[in-house]
Protein backbone atom coordinates (compact mmCIF):
# COMPACT_ATOMS: atom_id res chain seq x y z
CA UNK A 1 0.00 0.00 0.00
CA UNK A 2 0.90 3.66 -0.22
CA UNK A 3 -0.64 6.01 1.10
CA UNK A 4 0.65 9.27 1.27
CA UNK A 5 -0.23 10.87 4.09
CA UNK A 6 0.52 14.19 5.90
CA UNK A 7 3.19 12.72 8.56
CA UNK A 8 6.01 10.00 8.70
CA UNK A 9 2.64 7.85 9.44
CA UNK A 10 2.23 7.84 5.82
CA UNK A 11 2.03 5.67 3.09
CA UNK A 12 3.21 8.81 2.70
CA UNK A 13 3.57 12.33 1.82
CA UNK A 14 6.71 10.15 1.46
CA UNK A 15 9.65 11.90 0.99
CA UNK A 16 8.28 14.94 0.73
CA UNK A 17 6.98 15.02 4.52
CA UNK A 18 10.48 13.86 6.30
CA UNK A 19 10.52 16.92 8.16
CA UNK A 20 7.39 16.54 9.75
CA UNK A 21 7.01 15.16 13.25
CA UNK A 22 3.55 12.96 13.78
CA UNK A 23 2.86 14.91 17.50
CA UNK A 24 2.67 18.09 15.09
CA UNK A 25 0.52 16.65 12.33
CA UNK A 26 -1.48 13.47 13.72
CA UNK A 27 -4.63 15.36 13.48
CA UNK A 28 -4.45 15.90 9.75
CA UNK A 29 -4.30 12.71 8.51
CA UNK A 30 -6.95 11.56 6.27
CA UNK A 31 -8.12 9.43 3.91
CA UNK A 32 -5.49 7.37 2.11
CA UNK A 33 -4.00 4.22 1.89
CA UNK A 34 -1.67 1.47 0.75
CA UNK A 35 1.94 1.56 -0.26
CA UNK A 36 5.04 3.80 0.92
CA UNK A 37 6.71 4.46 -1.99
CA UNK A 38 9.80 6.17 -3.16
CA UNK A 39 10.68 4.00 -6.18
CA UNK A 40 14.52 2.56 -6.26
CA UNK A 41 16.09 -0.07 -7.79
CA UNK A 42 19.69 -1.57 -7.85
CA UNK A 43 21.37 -1.57 -10.89
CA UNK A 44 23.09 -4.22 -10.24
CA UNK A 45 21.62 -8.05 -12.04
CA UNK A 46 21.68 -10.95 -9.38
CA UNK A 47 23.63 -13.65 -10.28
CA UNK A 48 21.82 -17.12 -10.93
CA UNK A 49 20.39 -18.60 -8.09
CA UNK A 50 21.79 -21.82 -6.63
CA UNK A 51 19.56 -23.05 -3.51
CA UNK A 52 16.06 -23.16 -5.39
CA UNK A 53 14.12 -22.74 -8.80
CA UNK A 54 11.41 -20.81 -9.71
CA UNK A 55 8.50 -22.93 -10.06
CA UNK A 56 5.95 -22.40 -13.04
CA UNK A 57 3.66 -19.31 -12.91
CA UNK A 58 -0.07 -20.39 -11.81
CA UNK A 59 -2.31 -22.24 -14.43
CA UNK A 60 -4.99 -19.87 -16.32
CA UNK A 61 -7.77 -19.69 -14.36
CA UNK A 62 -10.88 -21.58 -14.79
CA UNK A 63 -14.17 -19.89 -15.12
CA UNK A 64 -16.42 -20.60 -12.48
CA UNK A 65 -18.97 -23.06 -12.17
CA UNK A 66 -21.15 -21.14 -10.45
CA UNK A 67 -23.97 -19.60 -12.36
CA UNK A 68 -24.25 -16.13 -12.64
CA UNK A 69 -27.02 -14.19 -10.21
CA UNK A 70 -29.91 -13.27 -12.48
CA UNK A 71 -29.95 -9.77 -13.17
CA UNK A 72 -32.08 -7.64 -10.96
CA UNK A 73 -32.52 -4.16 -9.30
CA UNK A 74 -31.61 -4.52 -5.62
CA UNK A 75 -34.42 -5.85 -3.55
CA UNK A 76 -34.57 -2.98 -1.16
CA UNK A 77 -34.24 1.08 -1.50
CA UNK A 78 -34.97 1.88 2.26
CA UNK A 79 -31.25 3.43 3.57
CA UNK A 80 -31.04 1.86 6.60
CA UNK A 81 -27.55 0.87 8.74
CA UNK A 82 -29.12 -1.40 10.89
CA UNK A 83 -27.41 -4.24 12.36
CA UNK A 84 -30.12 -6.60 12.54
CA UNK A 85 -33.42 -6.96 14.47
CA UNK A 86 -31.90 -9.91 16.39
CA UNK A 87 -30.60 -9.40 19.79
CA UNK A 88 -27.46 -7.34 20.44
CA UNK A 89 -24.92 -9.25 23.08
CA UNK A 90 -21.73 -8.22 25.26
CA UNK A 91 -19.47 -10.66 24.79
CA UNK A 92 -18.72 -12.68 22.13
CA UNK A 93 -18.94 -16.69 21.93
CA UNK A 94 -15.70 -17.96 19.95
CA UNK A 95 -12.62 -17.40 20.03
CA UNK A 96 -10.42 -14.38 17.89
CA UNK A 97 -6.95 -14.96 16.61
CA UNK A 98 -5.16 -13.46 19.13
CA UNK A 99 -3.55 -10.64 17.00
CA UNK A 100 -1.64 -8.52 19.21
CA UNK A 101 -2.42 -5.25 16.92
CA UNK A 102 -5.80 -6.25 15.68
CA UNK A 103 -6.99 -8.35 18.73
CA UNK A 104 -10.73 -8.41 17.38
CA UNK A 105 -10.37 -9.06 14.36
CA UNK A 106 -10.57 -12.72 13.22
CA UNK A 107 -11.86 -16.21 14.71
CA UNK A 108 -10.23 -19.20 15.89
CA UNK A 109 -11.28 -22.44 14.66
CA UNK A 110 -12.94 -21.61 11.27
CA UNK A 111 -10.60 -21.49 7.73
CA UNK A 112 -12.73 -19.79 5.27
CA UNK A 113 -11.84 -21.57 1.69
CA UNK A 114 -13.84 -19.55 -1.03
CA UNK A 115 -16.52 -16.58 -0.32
CA UNK A 116 -18.93 -16.12 -3.49
CA UNK A 117 -19.92 -12.55 -3.24
CA UNK A 118 -23.54 -11.59 -5.54
CA UNK A 119 -23.50 -7.31 -5.00
CA UNK A 120 -26.16 -5.33 -6.18
CA UNK A 121 -25.27 -1.77 -6.09
CA UNK A 122 -28.09 1.19 -6.78
CA UNK A 123 -25.81 4.46 -6.72
CA UNK A 124 -29.05 6.39 -6.22
CA UNK A 125 -29.54 5.29 -2.78
CA UNK A 126 -26.44 4.50 -2.34
CA UNK A 127 -28.13 0.79 -0.86
CA UNK A 128 -26.03 -2.59 -2.04
CA UNK A 129 -28.29 -5.57 -1.55
CA UNK A 130 -26.21 -9.24 -1.11
CA UNK A 131 -25.99 -12.61 -0.71
CA UNK A 132 -22.52 -13.58 0.81
CA UNK A 133 -21.89 -17.61 0.53
CA UNK A 134 -19.22 -18.44 2.20
CA UNK A 135 -17.53 -22.33 2.31
CA UNK A 136 -15.85 -22.74 5.48
CA UNK A 137 -13.81 -25.68 6.98
CA UNK A 138 -14.00 -26.43 10.74
CA UNK A 139 -10.96 -27.80 12.97
CA UNK A 140 -13.49 -29.08 15.19
CA UNK A 141 -16.74 -29.50 15.89
CA UNK A 142 -18.45 -26.49 16.50
CA UNK A 143 -21.38 -25.52 18.63
CA UNK A 144 -21.12 -21.82 17.29
CA UNK A 145 -18.82 -19.52 15.31
CA UNK A 146 -18.70 -15.84 14.72
CA UNK A 147 -17.70 -13.84 11.58
CA UNK A 148 -16.73 -10.47 11.36
CA UNK A 149 -19.54 -8.01 9.81
CA UNK A 150 -20.54 -4.74 10.36
CA UNK A 151 -23.62 -2.86 9.56
CA UNK A 152 -26.23 -4.02 7.36
CA UNK A 153 -30.15 -6.01 7.87
CA UNK A 154 -29.90 -9.31 7.96
CA UNK A 155 -32.31 -10.48 5.52
CA UNK A 156 -31.66 -14.55 5.99
CA UNK A 157 -28.74 -16.46 7.29
CA UNK A 158 -28.20 -20.47 6.53
CA UNK A 159 -25.62 -22.75 7.39
CA UNK A 160 -26.00 -25.67 4.97
CA UNK A 161 -29.02 -24.62 3.86
CA UNK A 162 -31.06 -24.26 7.13
CA UNK A 163 -31.43 -21.47 8.81
CA UNK A 164 -30.11 -20.70 12.03
CA UNK A 165 -30.51 -17.88 14.08
CA UNK A 166 -27.75 -15.50 14.93
CA UNK A 167 -26.77 -12.61 17.26
CA UNK A 168 -25.69 -9.04 16.13
CA UNK A 169 -22.97 -7.40 17.81
CA UNK A 170 -21.12 -3.78 16.70
CA UNK A 171 -18.66 -5.52 14.12
CA UNK A 172 -19.60 -9.12 14.50
CA UNK A 173 -21.78 -12.09 14.16
CA UNK A 174 -22.06 -14.74 16.20
CA UNK A 175 -24.02 -17.75 15.02
CA UNK A 176 -24.90 -20.58 16.70
CA UNK A 177 -26.43 -23.54 14.62
CA UNK A 178 -29.73 -25.43 16.21
CA UNK A 179 -27.04 -28.48 16.15
CA UNK A 180 -23.15 -29.28 16.51
CA UNK A 181 -21.74 -28.48 13.09
CA UNK A 182 -19.10 -31.37 12.68
CA UNK A 183 -15.53 -30.84 11.79
CA UNK A 184 -14.83 -30.88 8.13
CA UNK A 185 -16.30 -28.48 5.58
CA UNK A 186 -20.03 -26.79 5.39
CA UNK A 187 -21.42 -23.61 4.15
CA UNK A 188 -23.32 -20.50 5.34
CA UNK A 189 -25.08 -18.36 3.28
CA UNK A 190 -25.94 -15.12 4.71
CA UNK A 191 -28.07 -12.70 2.34
CA UNK A 192 -28.46 -8.69 3.76
CA UNK A 193 -29.23 -5.49 2.42
CA UNK A 194 -28.24 -1.74 3.27
CA UNK A 195 -26.57 1.56 3.08
CA UNK A 196 -22.88 -0.02 3.90
CA UNK A 197 -20.71 1.69 7.09
CA UNK A 198 -17.40 3.31 6.36
CA UNK A 199 -15.10 1.95 9.10
CA UNK A 200 -11.55 3.85 10.15
CA UNK A 201 -8.32 2.36 10.61
CA UNK A 202 -6.09 3.34 13.63
CA UNK A 203 -5.53 6.62 12.75
CA UNK A 204 -9.34 7.91 11.40
CA UNK A 205 -8.91 6.84 7.26
CA UNK A 206 -12.22 5.16 6.05
CA UNK A 207 -12.69 1.91 5.23
CA UNK A 208 -15.25 -0.41 3.45
CA UNK A 209 -17.42 -0.03 1.06
CA UNK A 210 -16.61 4.19 0.08
CA UNK A 211 -18.82 6.10 -2.64
CA UNK A 212 -17.31 8.67 -5.25
CA UNK A 213 -19.63 10.84 -6.76
CA UNK A 214 -18.70 8.60 -9.99
CA UNK A 215 -19.40 5.06 -8.78
CA UNK A 216 -17.77 3.64 -5.49
CA UNK A 217 -14.92 1.47 -4.28
CA UNK A 218 -13.44 -0.72 -1.55
CA UNK A 219 -10.79 -0.41 0.75
CA UNK A 220 -9.85 -2.34 3.35
CA UNK A 221 -6.19 -2.08 4.52
CA UNK A 222 -6.32 -3.15 8.06
CA UNK A 223 -9.26 -4.91 8.67
CA UNK A 224 -11.73 -3.44 6.29
CA UNK A 225 -13.52 -5.74 4.46
CA UNK A 226 -15.99 -7.15 7.00
CA UNK A 227 -17.72 -3.56 5.93
CA UNK A 228 -18.72 -4.69 3.16
CA UNK A 229 -19.27 -8.59 3.56
CA UNK A 230 -18.97 -11.49 6.84
CA UNK A 231 -15.86 -12.63 6.60
CA UNK A 232 -12.88 -13.82 8.79
CA UNK A 233 -11.30 -10.66 8.16
CA UNK A 234 -7.78 -11.47 8.98
CA UNK A 235 -4.64 -11.93 6.84
CA UNK A 236 -4.01 -15.22 8.46
CA UNK A 237 -6.99 -16.75 6.34
CA UNK A 238 -6.94 -16.74 3.05
CA UNK A 239 -9.30 -18.03 0.44
CA UNK A 240 -10.17 -17.73 -3.24
CA UNK A 241 -13.30 -15.75 -4.54
CA UNK A 242 -16.03 -15.44 -6.83
CA UNK A 243 -18.20 -11.89 -7.47
CA UNK A 244 -21.13 -11.22 -9.47
CA UNK A 245 -21.28 -7.89 -9.49
CA UNK A 246 -24.70 -6.58 -10.74
CA UNK A 247 -24.73 -2.37 -11.50
CA UNK A 248 -26.98 0.23 -13.89
CA UNK A 249 -25.75 0.84 -17.20
CA UNK A 250 -23.68 2.72 -17.76
CA UNK A 251 -21.92 1.75 -14.98
CA UNK A 252 -18.62 -0.85 -15.51
CA UNK A 253 -18.06 -3.18 -12.58
CA UNK A 254 -13.98 -4.25 -12.06
CA UNK A 255 -12.90 -7.21 -9.24
CA UNK A 256 -9.92 -9.29 -8.51
CA UNK A 257 -9.24 -12.06 -10.78
CA UNK A 258 -10.42 -12.54 -14.39
CA UNK A 259 -13.18 -11.86 -15.93
CA UNK A 260 -15.32 -15.08 -16.79
CA UNK A 261 -18.90 -13.66 -17.67
CA UNK A 262 -21.25 -10.47 -18.33
CA UNK A 263 -25.03 -10.62 -18.39
CA UNK A 264 -27.31 -7.97 -19.65
CA UNK A 265 -31.07 -7.23 -18.98
CA UNK A 266 -33.35 -4.77 -17.83
CA UNK A 267 -30.73 -1.88 -18.21
CA UNK A 268 -28.52 -3.90 -15.83
CA UNK A 269 -25.34 -5.62 -15.93
CA UNK A 270 -23.61 -8.55 -14.19
CA UNK A 271 -20.32 -8.91 -13.86
CA UNK A 272 -18.78 -11.98 -13.07
CA UNK A 273 -14.82 -12.28 -11.86
CA UNK A 274 -13.30 -15.28 -10.80
CA UNK A 275 -10.14 -14.92 -8.57
CA UNK A 276 -8.48 -18.36 -8.13
CA UNK A 277 -5.47 -18.03 -6.07
CA UNK A 278 -5.91 -17.72 -2.56
CA UNK A 279 -6.13 -13.78 -1.46
CA UNK A 280 -6.26 -12.54 2.19
CA UNK A 281 -9.71 -10.50 2.81
CA UNK A 282 -7.90 -6.94 2.85
CA UNK A 283 -7.44 -7.56 -0.74
CA UNK A 284 -10.54 -7.46 -1.97
CA UNK A 285 -11.20 -5.20 -4.73
CA UNK A 286 -14.93 -4.34 -6.13
CA UNK A 287 -14.82 -0.89 -8.41
CA UNK A 288 -17.63 0.54 -9.98
CA UNK A 289 -17.38 3.64 -12.77
CA UNK A 290 -17.39 4.77 -16.05
CA UNK A 291 -14.09 3.01 -16.70
CA UNK A 292 -12.07 2.13 -20.10
CA UNK A 293 -10.81 -0.77 -19.97
CA UNK A 294 -7.35 -1.85 -22.01
CA UNK A 295 -6.20 -4.82 -22.39
CA UNK A 296 -2.95 -6.42 -23.91
CA UNK A 297 -0.91 -9.24 -23.15
CA UNK A 298 2.83 -9.44 -22.51
CA UNK A 299 5.81 -11.32 -24.22
CA UNK A 300 5.24 -14.40 -21.76
CA UNK A 301 1.37 -14.28 -22.28
CA UNK A 302 0.44 -12.71 -18.99
CA UNK A 303 -3.06 -10.92 -19.46
CA UNK A 304 -3.15 -7.18 -18.46
CA UNK A 305 -5.57 -4.36 -18.17
CA UNK A 306 -5.81 -0.91 -17.32
CA UNK A 307 -8.96 0.46 -15.85
CA UNK A 308 -9.26 4.03 -16.53
CA UNK A 309 -10.91 7.14 -16.99
CA UNK A 310 -11.95 7.54 -20.64
CA UNK A 311 -10.91 10.97 -20.89
CA UNK A 312 -7.35 10.06 -20.63
CA UNK A 313 -5.52 10.99 -23.89
CA UNK A 314 -3.66 7.96 -24.31
CA UNK A 315 -5.24 4.81 -23.72
CA UNK A 316 -3.42 1.76 -21.33
CA UNK A 317 -0.04 4.27 -21.21
CA UNK A 318 1.36 2.29 -18.24
CA UNK A 319 0.98 -0.97 -19.56
CA UNK A 320 3.99 -0.86 -21.45
CA UNK A 321 6.10 -0.09 -18.07
CA UNK A 322 4.18 -2.19 -16.24
CA UNK A 323 5.43 -5.28 -18.20
CA UNK A 324 8.99 -4.09 -18.27
CA UNK A 325 8.72 -3.73 -14.42
CA UNK A 326 6.99 -7.23 -14.04
CA UNK A 327 9.83 -8.88 -15.91
CA UNK A 328 12.96 -7.12 -14.08
CA UNK A 329 10.94 -8.07 -10.44
CA UNK A 330 10.52 -11.69 -12.08
CA UNK A 331 13.80 -11.96 -12.69
CA UNK A 332 14.69 -11.13 -9.05
CA UNK A 333 11.91 -12.62 -6.77
CA UNK A 334 10.66 -15.29 -8.77
CA UNK A 335 7.66 -15.86 -11.35
CA UNK A 336 4.89 -13.59 -11.05
CA UNK A 337 2.44 -14.88 -9.22
CA UNK A 338 -1.09 -14.81 -10.53
CA UNK A 339 -2.96 -15.47 -13.70
CA UNK A 340 -3.39 -12.01 -14.62
CA UNK A 341 -2.42 -8.27 -13.60
CA UNK A 342 -3.71 -5.20 -14.22
CA UNK A 343 -4.27 -1.50 -12.56
CA UNK A 344 -7.09 0.39 -11.32
CA UNK A 345 -7.16 4.51 -11.53
CA UNK A 346 -10.43 5.49 -10.39
CA UNK A 347 -11.91 8.68 -8.39
CA UNK A 348 -10.49 7.79 -5.07
CA UNK A 349 -9.15 10.06 -2.65
CA UNK A 350 -5.51 11.73 -3.71
CA UNK A 351 -2.12 10.16 -2.44
CA UNK A 352 -4.18 6.58 -2.33
CA UNK A 353 -2.60 3.26 -3.77
CA UNK A 354 -3.67 0.23 -2.87
CA UNK A 355 -2.23 -3.98 -3.96
CA UNK A 356 -5.38 -5.24 -4.19
CA UNK A 357 -4.55 -8.86 -5.72
CA UNK A 358 -4.50 -8.76 -9.65
CA UNK A 359 -5.42 -5.10 -9.89
CA UNK A 360 -3.56 -2.13 -8.01
CA UNK A 361 -5.74 0.74 -7.83
CA UNK A 362 -4.67 3.99 -7.95
CA UNK A 363 -6.44 7.69 -7.73
CA UNK A 364 -6.65 8.99 -11.17
CA UNK A 365 -5.57 12.36 -10.02
CA UNK A 366 -2.35 11.25 -8.76
CA UNK A 367 -1.60 9.48 -11.94
CA UNK A 368 -0.89 10.62 -15.65
CA UNK A 369 2.37 12.31 -14.88
CA UNK A 370 -0.25 14.27 -12.23
CA UNK A 371 3.20 13.96 -9.63
CA UNK A 372 6.15 13.39 -11.61
CA UNK A 373 6.83 10.04 -9.80
CA UNK A 374 3.94 7.47 -11.20
CA UNK A 375 6.66 4.71 -11.72
CA UNK A 376 7.37 4.75 -7.55
CA UNK A 377 3.24 3.94 -7.59
CA UNK A 378 3.27 1.26 -9.95
CA UNK A 379 6.61 -0.62 -9.11
CA UNK A 380 5.73 -0.32 -5.38
CA UNK A 381 2.05 -1.69 -6.18
CA UNK A 382 3.37 -4.50 -8.20
CA UNK A 383 5.86 -5.83 -5.84
CA UNK A 384 3.04 -6.30 -3.17
CA UNK A 385 2.13 -9.09 -5.69
CA UNK A 386 4.81 -11.20 -4.70
CA UNK A 387 5.41 -9.60 -0.89
CA UNK A 388 1.60 -9.26 0.82
CA UNK A 389 -0.40 -10.85 -1.35
CA UNK A 390 1.41 -14.16 -2.78
CA UNK A 391 2.61 -13.97 0.75
CA UNK A 392 0.95 -11.94 3.48
CA UNK A 393 1.37 -11.40 6.90
CA UNK A 394 0.11 -13.89 9.74
CA UNK A 395 -0.40 -11.12 11.60
CA UNK A 396 -0.09 -7.62 11.65
CA UNK A 397 2.78 -6.81 13.41
CA UNK A 398 4.36 -8.85 10.67
CA UNK A 399 3.28 -5.82 8.38
CA UNK A 400 7.20 -4.86 7.41
CA UNK A 401 7.59 -8.08 5.39
CA UNK A 402 4.70 -6.38 3.02
CA UNK A 403 5.94 -2.76 3.22
CA UNK A 404 9.81 -2.80 3.79
CA UNK A 405 9.93 -5.62 0.70
CA UNK A 406 7.79 -3.37 -1.72
CA UNK A 407 9.66 -0.17 -0.42
CA UNK A 408 12.88 -2.23 -1.51
CA UNK A 409 11.21 -2.84 -4.94
CA UNK A 410 10.61 0.42 -5.62
CA UNK A 411 14.57 1.58 -4.63
CA UNK A 412 15.68 -1.82 -6.91
CA UNK A 413 13.51 -0.09 -10.20
CA UNK A 414 14.30 3.16 -9.57
CA UNK A 415 18.12 2.89 -8.68
CA UNK A 416 18.82 0.01 -11.36
CA UNK A 417 21.31 1.57 -13.05
CA UNK A 418 22.90 3.77 -10.12
CA UNK A 419 24.36 1.48 -7.56
CA UNK A 420 25.29 4.77 -5.98
CA UNK A 421 21.97 6.36 -5.64
CA UNK A 422 20.69 3.20 -4.16
CA UNK A 423 23.30 2.64 -1.50
CA UNK A 424 22.65 7.12 -0.83
CA UNK A 425 19.00 6.58 -0.41
CA UNK A 426 19.40 3.52 2.16
CA UNK A 427 21.97 5.40 4.20
CA UNK A 428 19.50 8.58 3.90
CA UNK A 429 16.63 6.41 5.50
CA UNK A 430 19.06 4.73 7.82
CA UNK A 431 20.22 8.39 8.96
CA UNK A 432 16.51 9.51 9.90
CA UNK A 433 15.48 5.78 11.12
CA UNK A 434 15.98 6.29 15.15
CA UNK A 435 13.97 9.40 15.21
CA UNK A 436 11.34 7.87 13.50
CA UNK A 437 11.55 4.49 15.58
CA UNK A 438 11.65 6.80 18.52
CA UNK A 439 7.68 7.59 18.21
CA UNK A 440 6.12 5.25 16.29
CA UNK A 441 7.74 2.04 17.34
CA UNK A 442 10.56 -0.33 15.97
CA UNK A 443 10.35 -1.70 11.95
CA UNK A 444 9.19 -4.93 13.54
CA UNK A 445 7.16 -3.75 16.24
CA UNK A 446 5.33 -0.72 14.94
CA UNK A 447 2.79 1.20 16.89
CA UNK A 448 -0.57 0.35 16.08
CA UNK A 449 -1.25 4.11 15.21
CA UNK A 450 1.63 4.00 13.25
CA UNK A 451 1.08 0.51 11.61
CA UNK A 452 1.96 2.48 8.07
CA UNK A 453 4.79 4.66 9.40
CA UNK A 454 7.64 5.62 7.74
CA UNK A 455 9.96 2.99 10.22
CA UNK A 456 7.97 0.27 8.51
CA UNK A 457 8.79 1.43 4.71
CA UNK A 458 12.12 3.09 4.40
CA UNK A 459 12.67 2.10 7.76
CA UNK A 460 12.31 -1.41 6.42
CA UNK A 461 13.77 -1.24 3.69
CA UNK A 462 16.87 -0.70 5.25
CA UNK A 463 16.94 -3.62 7.02
CA UNK A 464 16.75 -5.42 3.28
CA UNK A 465 19.87 -3.82 2.24
CA UNK A 466 21.68 -4.05 5.15
CA UNK A 467 20.84 -8.18 4.75
CA UNK A 468 22.35 -7.87 1.05
CA UNK A 469 25.39 -6.35 2.13
CA UNK A 470 25.79 -8.97 4.87
CA UNK A 471 25.61 -12.08 2.44
CA UNK A 472 26.12 -10.52 -0.60
CA UNK A 473 23.89 -10.28 -4.32
CA UNK A 474 23.90 -13.76 -5.02
CA UNK A 475 22.50 -15.28 -1.70
CA UNK A 476 20.36 -12.30 -0.94
CA UNK A 477 18.06 -12.85 -4.01
CA UNK A 478 18.52 -16.58 -3.34
CA UNK A 479 16.72 -15.67 -0.45
CA UNK A 480 14.04 -13.74 -1.68
CA UNK A 481 13.02 -16.83 -4.32
CA UNK A 482 13.36 -19.16 -1.33
CA UNK A 483 11.24 -16.90 0.56
CA UNK A 484 8.67 -16.38 -2.12
CA UNK A 485 8.79 -19.86 -3.47
CA UNK A 486 8.04 -21.65 -0.16
CA UNK A 487 5.30 -19.23 1.30
CA UNK A 488 3.39 -18.42 -1.83
CA UNK A 489 0.02 -18.47 -1.14
CA UNK A 490 0.50 -18.75 2.41
CA UNK A 491 0.75 -16.16 5.37
CA UNK A 492 4.07 -16.28 6.85
CA UNK A 493 6.16 -14.13 9.52
CA UNK A 494 8.97 -12.84 10.72
CA UNK A 495 10.31 -16.13 12.13
CA UNK A 496 9.81 -17.76 9.41
CA UNK A 497 11.30 -15.29 7.49
CA UNK A 498 14.38 -15.32 9.52
CA UNK A 499 14.27 -19.06 9.44
CA UNK A 500 14.82 -19.04 5.94
CA UNK A 501 17.53 -16.87 5.81
CA UNK A 502 19.48 -19.14 8.21
CA UNK A 503 18.38 -21.64 5.86
CA UNK A 504 20.18 -20.11 2.69
CA UNK A 505 22.89 -18.49 4.10
CA UNK A 506 24.22 -21.37 6.23
CA UNK A 507 24.59 -18.73 8.88
CA UNK A 508 22.08 -18.01 12.18
CA UNK A 509 21.34 -14.34 11.01
CA UNK A 510 18.29 -14.36 13.46
CA UNK A 511 20.59 -11.96 15.76
CA UNK A 512 21.53 -9.80 13.25
CA UNK A 513 18.40 -8.82 11.70
CA UNK A 514 16.58 -8.58 15.10
CA UNK A 515 19.20 -5.81 15.78
CA UNK A 516 18.16 -4.47 12.21
CA UNK A 517 14.57 -4.47 13.12
CA UNK A 518 14.35 -3.45 16.54
CA UNK A 519 16.77 -1.60 17.97
CA UNK A 520 16.45 2.32 18.38
CA UNK A 521 19.09 2.84 16.34
CA UNK A 522 20.17 0.92 13.40
CA UNK A 523 23.94 0.17 13.58
CA UNK A 524 26.01 1.07 10.31
CA UNK A 525 25.61 -0.80 6.91
CA UNK A 526 28.29 -3.89 6.75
Amino acid sequence: MIQRLAVPFEHRARRHSYGLRPAAVALLLVASSCTSSIATQSNTTPAPLTSTTATSAPATAVASTTPSRPLAAPTSTTSTTSTTSTTIVGARPAATLGDVLFPDLGNAGIDVTHYDLALAWEPLTGVLTATATLDIEAASPLAEFHLDFSGFTIDDLSVNGKTEPFQRQVEDLDITPGSVIPAGKFRTKISYHGIPDAGKDTVGRPLGWLRTPKGAYTLAEPGGAHFWFPSNDHPSDKATYTFHIDVPDPLVAVANGRLTATTSANGRHVFDYQAQEPMATYLALVAIGSFRIVESTSATGLPLRSVEPPSWSTPGEYLPVTEQMIDFFSKRFGPYPFNSYGMLFTDSVRDLAMETQTLSMFSADDMHGQRGDDNSFLSHELAHQWFGNAISPVRWNDIWLNESFATYAEWLWTYRDDIDGLNQRAEDSRRTAASDRRQLGSTGHPHRDALFGRQVYDGGAIVLHALRLKVGDDQFFAILQTWFIRYRYRSAGTEDFISVVSEVTGQDLGPFLTQWLDDLKPPPFP
